[in-house]
């Protein structure tokens, strides 16, 4: 693990600027943007903690026992409080969740088949990797001397990427509650998100996706739970809500908030933008 270790402090994160970035925002349960705290909660402390000469901060937490499978978050200069990129490496892992179909210890030819081929290769020698890079994606894949998906890491350049859409729509949101679909929650819920309810406010309380797993979690009960929640205001009181853009701070940023007026539950649930789509970061109850 140390030669892991010390290479992937320096992988550079191989993106081409001035141009719209494409690619995902979860790998291992965590979305980029989640909050550091999120992560020491659902892996523990990290195993091992560096500073680079820049001020960023990389922290290991081990996936297995024996560290054969990790995953390394890496917190910017500028905001050491957030995921900025997120690497997981091992020679298999199969209890991760398939980053688009694909898991740690998969053939080069099925990363090829699924993600198409690299832009550009870097050969590492110590340990023996080839790294792949992608134009204007924000993913980059680490393969072994024997062929099989070593890392896969996700970079933060997508966070950049303006919304298209001037302002936020409800109905997709409404379908994923409704369906109680994790997959299109996850597309829906930014990295902040809070439910705010009788002055308390709750966020996710570790990784994302680990989130709806929780059969006693109070974010889940309040998103999806059977009375008293979103799901309850839109299944059964069919809320539909009315949407405004608002501005706010000195850059004049944007958000879209949608009023409740139909409900006796939910009474305001805001978008604003987060990689380029327009994500709920507040949900408030009236009570």
């Amino acid at each position: 693990m140390k030669q892991i270790l010390f290479f992937t402090l320096f992988l550079s994160c191989y993106i081409a600027s001035g141009q719209r970035i494409l690619g995902e925002i979860e790998l291992v349960g965590f979305l980029l943007g989640q909050h550091r705290h999120a992560v020491h909660a659902e892996l523990g402390p990290p195993i091992e903690k560096r500073q680079t000469e820049d001020k960023w901060i990389y922290e290991f937490h081990k996936l297995t026992p024996d560290t054969s499978a990790y995953v390394l978050f890496k917190y910017p200069s500028w905001d050491t409080t957030r995921i900025y990129a997120i690497q997981i490496s091992g020679d298999r892992y199969d209890h991760m969740h398939p980053f688009r179909g694909l898991k740690l210890g998969a053939s080069l030819n099925e990363v090829t088949q699924v993600f198409g081929k690299s832009n550009d290769i870097e050969t590492i020698t110590d340990p023996p990797l080839a790294v792949h890079y992608f134009d204007q994606k924000n993913y980059s894949f680490e393969i072994d001397r024997s062929g099989r998906l070593n890392g896969i890491q996700i970079f933060g350049k997508i966070l950049s990427n303006p919304v298209e859409k001037k302002m936020a729509t409800i109905n997709g949101f409404r379908e994923a509650v409704i369906s109680k679909n994790v997959d299109s929650l996850l597309h829906y819920l930014s990295p902040d998100v809070k439910i705010i309810a009788s002055g308390k406010e709750t966020p996710f309380s570790g990784a994302a996706r680990e989130e709806f797993k929780k059969a006693n979690s109070p974010f889940v009960q309040k998103l999806l739970g059977e009375m008293n929640s979103v799901h309850y205001a839109f299944s059964k009181e069919r809320a539909e809500g009315e949407g405004e853009l608002k501005t706010f701070g000195e850059g004049n940023n944007t958000f879209t908030v949608f009023k409740f007026y139909d409900s006796e539950i939910i009474s305001e649930i805001l978008f604003y933008p987060h990689a380029g789509k327009w994500k709920v970061f507040q949900i408030h109850f009236r009570k």
